[in-house]
């Protein structure tokens, strides 16, 4: 029963995180006019933002696997997350549209350690009957990330400025860093009293 509830929270924090993890690149979509205006660049140019974003983001999603293994899922997450937070702190201040372009970039990487690593993760942990519904969530939690990312930035726009999306972001990245940590205490509470 104990271990039946500790898989329900897992999946429960992994699909939150899938979808505040994700929103990193769907949240920016709705910007693309306000970067134009505030950098005073076409918004053909404005859209790059996304593409360096998903380039990096792919790219890096290749070899987060490997590094995963070496230094730890849990861990890898974390580290993700973390440079997530000061990632989205900094473009909140950016006034330079290079400058955004560099900060997607590195968004991208660090948003990639997520999926991939939260995937096998679920893989190498859960047992067969948990798996396949685990896994479906967090699946699921990419797709919702899609809808509500950009309905998220669409509401902070209409009422304060695109700088502030990402105020908010980094405020859940942190809020996902506790969550984390708060796991990996259950996940050591669980292996103790499996030891007893």
């Amino acid at each position: 029963m104990e271990d039946s509830r500790n898989y329900n929270l897992i999946t429960t924090i992994m699909f939150i995180s899938g979808i505040i993890v994700m929103g990193s690149l769907y949240t920016a979509l709705p910007l693309t006019a306000a970067f134009a205006e505030d950098f005073h660049v076409p918004q053909s140019v404005a859209t790059l933002n996304g593409v360096v974003f998903s380039l990096t983001y792919s790219i890096s999603c290749l070899f987060y696997g490997t590094i995963s293994e070496k230094f730890g899922r849990i861990k890898t997450i974390l580290v993700g997350i973390s440079a997530l937070v000061i990632i989205c702190l900094i473009i909140g201040f950016v006034h330079s549209f290079m400058l955004l372009l560099i900060m997607r970039a590195l968004q991208g990487v660090f948003a990639a350690a997520f999926s991939p690593v939260a995937i096998t993760y679920t893989t190498e942990t859960y047992p067969p009957v948990k798996r396949i519904t685990a896994i479906s969530f967090i699946s699921t939690s990419f797709m919702l990330s899609g809808v509500l990312g950009q309905n998220m930035s669409e509401i902070v726009v209409s009422y304060l400025n695109w700088h502030w999306v990402y105020f908010i972001l980094t405020i859940l990245y942190q809020s996902l860093i506790n969550i984390c940590r708060f796991l990996q205490r259950v996940r050591c509470r669980s292996h103790l009293s499996q030891k007893k």
